[in-house]
């Protein structure tokens, strides 16, 4: 898989519409799917607060969703389909996700854990790299993948899929010490924003 592959995160206040039918996002989402370079759709709403939408696309490369935002006749059009889900400001970023550029498995689990990192003062990039890309720390990524965000110097996304949230939560408090560690050194080298959502994938 290139190395050029980044997956868009994108969030915003879902409106009332899209709380009720989440449906309505498909009109955007068919003008996505039929985007050059785009691959995986998904969305879904953040479980913590039941009020933000998230919206994941992987992208064969950046280059490929900077062409549709420079698309005169069809990024209008995406940004009028995407209106009715609209609550409110709509932020986004890319990700370089690794071990797994594409990481699928993430994404279609019950629930999807997303952590935004922040490197504390005092610490380095390379602090967590060194740690979060080490094969004997995480695996093959399907354990757990951490990207760094395309426009942030000091950012990265923790991504890990569980069966539920209530599992998540009984890993954090189960007594595992390999967890405890893990978290332990995490918080050690980043400020964490942790958000949990359940994604369904488009189908177009």
């Amino acid at each position: 898989m290139s190395s050029e592959v980044v997956v868009e995160i994108a969030t915003w206040p879902a409106s009332d519409a899209y709380k009720a039918d989440p449906s309505v996002i498909d009109p955007a989402l068919k003008i996505l799917a039929a985007s050059k370079g785009s691959q995986n759709i998904y969305h879904g709403l953040q479980h913590e607060d039941k009020s933000t939408a998230y919206l994941i696309i992987v992208w064969d490369k950046l280059a490929d969703h900077q062409a549709l935002i420079d698309d005169k006749e069809e990024y209008p059009k995406l940004i009028a389909a995407l209106t009715p889900s609209l609550g409110g400001q709509l932020t986004l970023f890319h990700v370089g996700f690794k071990p797994l550029a594409v990481p699928t498995v993430h994404f279609l689990a019950p629930i999807s854990e997303f952590v935004v990192q922040t490197v504390k003062e005092g610490k380095t990039n390379a602090d967590l790299e060194n740690f979060v890309w080490n094969p004997a720390v995480t695996g093959d990524g399907t354990q757990v993948v951490v990207g760094k965000i395309v426009e942030k110097e000091n950012q990265y996304v923790l991504l890990k899929g569980w069966e539920s949230y209530e599992a998540h939560q009984a890993a954090r408090n189960g007594g595992d010490e390999n967890v405890a560690k893990f978290v332990a050194f995490l918080h050690s080298v980043v400020d964490t924003q942790v958000a949990h959502v359940q994604l369904t994938e488009y189908k177009a």
